[in-house]
């Protein structure tokens, strides 16, 4: 009898892990296979004792994938986290604009680009309604005309800047936060930073998790509900991204 229960215990775990991996890979693909919109994840990592900024960045859209990370030794006392973000921005755009030279897209069907930003007042700063630092209006001026650069170019296609929110645990956005760390910790380390970093297409700290879940499931299904137990804390830590990321894939 008490078998019985582990191996549906067992069979019910996997079907969990198994809808998990599912519809996280969904929302990926989801994202990443958009024809009209483009969506671009930027994040910065700051090294305030070397005054070095990494800057990450994800792009999305037309069935392309593109990551690139970039790092710099910033000359100035108003380094912080805002400006780090705001450099982010403007590298953002500019690869956004080498991959159009370099027509890596199909823009006659791109009708709208969103970029995210983990800046909260992004919008305010680039209305010009928000009074804050020079060094941020500073960027924020680089930001708008690095955009009408853009839309001289590419007239047909809207513009917009937006706070994150829920799209933090989008995975686009880890992996352009994780290149950000790598390229400034690189930078700070005097090695090569890294660019147009290679990632696989389906890959999450909180997926390698579950797989080794797996494995302890054929390995020791007599702890089942030990193990259970453990993808719950997983998952609720990790606010579970699939479901996270479905959220985010046509903003309105």
């Amino acid at each position: 009898m008490k078998g019985q229960k582990n191996i549906e215990a067992n069979n019910e775990l996997n079907e969990m892990i198994e809808t998990y991996l599912t519809s996280e890979h969904s929302a990926i693909n989801q994202l990443r296979q958009q024809q009209n919109t483009i969506m671009v994840y930027c994040d910065a990592s700051l090294n305030r004792s070397k005054h070095s900024i990494g800057v990450g960045v994800s792009i999305v859209g037309q069935g392309s994938v593109i990551f690139r990370s970039n790092a710099e030794r910033i000359e100035t006392t108003a380094i912080d986290s805002t400006y780090a973000e705001l450099v982010s921005i403007v590298y953002a755009l500019s690869i956004l604009n080498e991959l159009f030279e370099e027509n890596v897209f199909n823009l006659k069907k791109i009708k709208r680009i969103f970029i995210y930003s983990d800046y909260i007042e992004i919008r305010r700063l680039l209305s010009k309604t928000l009074i804050t630092k020079e060094s941020y209006s500073i960027k924020a001026e680089e930001i708008i005309t690095e955009i009408e650069h853009l839309r001289e170019k590419y007239s047909k296609i809207n513009y917009s800047v937006r706070y994150l929110g829920h799209a933090k645990k989008c995975f686009y956005y880890k992996k352009a936060d994780q290149i950000a760390k790598r390229a400034v910790l690189n930078l700070v380390h005097n090695e090569t930073t890294i660019e147009n970093e290679e990632v696989l297409p389906f890959e999450s700290n909180v997926t390698e998790e579950l797989y080794k879940l797996k494995k302890e499931i054929d390995l020791a299904a007599s702890n089942i509900n030990q193990i259970m137990l453990k993808l719950e804390q997983i998952i609720a830590s990790s606010a579970v991204e699939g479901r996270s990321n479905v959220g985010v894939s046509e903003p309105k």
